[in-house]
């Protein structure tokens, strides 16, 4: 059986938990970090707008 180590995609903490599925059945996961301001996240997308970083601008 192999681990995957998750990070959570905007704090970079690994005190991440499973926290149930979307409507779509992907799984959904919780940053238990109390400073992260993005507390829910999910390993896959199905919508690319809706990826961590896709929308931010960099100049």
């Amino acid at each position: 059986m192999v681990y995957e180590k998750i990070i959570c995609p905007y704090c970079k903490s690994d005190n991440v938990v499973k926290n149930g599925r979307n409507s779509t059945g992907r799984q959904r996961m919780m940053c238990r970090n109390s400073e992260c301001k993005h507390k829910t996240f999910q390993l896959e997308y199905s919508n690319n707008a809706s990826k961590p970083g896709v929308k931010e601008k960099n100049y």
